[in-house]
């Protein structure tokens, strides 16, 4: 029998063709959101991993750096070379040879660009990668070197700079811009596939990474069925790594590395469904349309938005349509009848989550508190023939521009230098004390020509037609990332009638609504 037919795991040798379904497992509530769904442990999913495990006799397992939609990344000993890594071990299901991430291996390949210059343009791409046999299935294993916590860890646990936010974006789009010259989209760029890169650490023992990182903390999987254990999971869960001393000594650089290409595609190959989450995706990929290397250009704009205040796309269905209507007018007719499906289903899913809870009350004898009576069909949300052909026209301002020059003699009255931006999402201690923008009373500050600025940047990238959303060159040139000694971008149209709408959407993203209450009675 073939390995891609066995596996051996102990002194068993299990069997991968037609496989018992997986038992179900439980683990500890506390810690449980910064670990994988243990249920991915089955044929098919995850492999289980310990840690001290070997692999390839070479790759000793020392602790996690995290999990994401279809893999686990492990910190690995690479005893041949003498020094750290990063080992990702992909879910059978999404081990292939034809995948995303060896398919642009081989493309780089092909181009004659080696892995050094990618990574002078914030690409990083895996060394060499094998496969492993277990008792879910054959594993793409992806061997890379040693990075740092993704710029999501970063913006909830870092020290923020204004300076260190403008370099992330511009390395970003300039990212983008070398991956979309040799015509390669990534598919799934936002922040949590964005790694910060670290020092050289090779030097330090396993004592040391204990101490900077602390030791692994475990979550036991427990089987549901009393049984002592599974050949499908784990003895136990990992916790992700945990980079807040590393930051402080300074370990983390400010700069960044573009990872995970299981999403990534050669232009002109078209793909529906891809695994991009809502809130990152273009609404050409969310309503069910090809997408185009012009899709990561959305996704940039959401994770530059994302850097400056925080996620403003819903990853529902209803919010995320109603956002998009609200700020860059009616969805694009193509869109509408796949929004409209979207809408029902989910209405439908949420009454039979409803009856399931009617369901259970009545097995508990409260069925008094239960209304008996048979309800209607769900009906999806529809526009108005109206509001579906009419243009988007703001109420009050038209444009950005005029917003610019309305009331000023009152603003700049309340106002003489800067807007004072209180910090809602986020603790003040996020910013170093040092930047210029920090204050100790919890505001940090914008100009006001820099809310303009960023809100002519959104008005040119969210896009619904993927042609007219600025290009990663123009972008860089764009008054708001731009780096001195640059020309600033061409004029172009601004969308001037949405430009009320998008400022709102900043507004809306940097400020608390009982503050921007006050601001707006400033303005009118």
């Amino acid at each position: 029998m073939s390995a891609s037919n066995t596996a051996s795991t102990g002194s068993s040798l299990i069997s991968l063709e037609n496989p018992e379904p997986a038992p179900k497992y439980s683990i500890p509530m506390w810690g449980s959101d910064e670990v994988e769904d243990v249920e991915r442990y089955e044929p098919g999913g995850l492999h289980p991993v310990k840690v001290g495990e070997f692999f390839q006799e070479r790759f000793e397992v020392h602790h996690k750096l995290g999990n994401g939609g279809f893999a686990v990344v492990w910190l690995c000993r690479d005893h041949r070379e003498g020094r750290w890594c990063a080992l990702k071990i992909i879910e059978s299901d999404h081990s292939s040879e034809k995948g995303g991430e060896l398919q642009i291996l081989r493309f780089f390949s092909d181009k004659g660009i080696d892995r050094q210059e990618a990574a002078a343009h914030h690409v990083m791409l895996p060394e060499e990668h094998f496969w492993i046999d277990g008792p879910n299935g054959r594993h793409l294993a992806l061997v890379s070197p040693l990075l740092g916590p993704s710029l999501s860890y970063w913006l909830n646990e870092g020290k923020r700079t204004f300076d260190a936010m403008n370099t992330f974006c511009r390395q970003m789009t300039k990212s983008l811009q070398f991956l979309h010259g040799l015509g390669v989209g990534h598919g799934d760029f936002r922040p949590a596939n964005i790694l910060l890169k670290i020092r050289n650490i090779d030097d330090m023992s396993e004592d040391d990474i204990v101490e900077i990182f602390s030791g692994p903390q475990a979550l036991r999987v427990s089987l549901n069925s009393g049984e002592e254990s599974s050949p499908h999971a784990p003895e136990y869960l990992v916790k992700p790594m945990w980079w807040g001393r590393a930051m402080e000594e300074g370990l983390v650089l400010d700069e960044i590395a573009i990872v995970d290409f299981g999403e990534a595609f050669v232009e002109g190959q078209t793909k529906r469904f891809p695994g991009i989450p809502r809130d990152y995706a273009a609404p050409e990929i969310i309503y069910n349309q090809p997408r185009s290397l012009e899709s990561d250009l959305w996704s940039l704009g959401a994770s530059i938005m994302d850097v400056y205040g925080g996620s403003f796309f819903s990853q529902q269905v209803l919010p995320a349509t109603k956002t998009l209507e609200k700020y860059f007018g009616p969805l694009p007719v193509e869109y509408r009848g796949d929004f409209e499906e979207q809408h029902r289903a989910y209405l439908t899913s949420q009454r039979e989550y409803e009856d399931l809870e009617e369901r259970n009350l009545l097995k508990q004898g409260l069925s008094e508190y239960v209304d008996q009576e048979p309800k209607t069909e769900p009906s999806a949300w529809f526009l108005t023939e109206a509001q579906r052909t009419d243009p988007f026209r703001p109420v009050s301002y038209s444009s950005a521009a005029e917003f610019a020059e309305t009331d000023q003699e009152v603003v700049e009255k309340e106002y003489p230098h800067r807007f004072s931006i209180p910090l809602s999402y986020m603790n003040t201690s996020f910013f170093k004390e040092s930047d210029p923008r920090y204050n100790a009373n919890g505001r940090w500050y914008l100009e006001r020509e820099e809310i303009l600025l960023l809100t002519d940047l959104a008005l040119k990238i969210f896009r619904y037609n993927p042609q007219e959303r600025l290009k990663p060159a123009q972008i860089l040139k764009h008054p708001w990332l731009k780096e001195e000694g640059t020309d600033e971008v061409e004029d172009e149209d601004d969308g001037s009638s949405m430009g009320l709408g998008v400022l709102q959407m900043v507004m809306d993203l940097l400020w608390p609504s009982s503050w921007r209450y006050h601001l707006h009675h400033c303005l009118v």
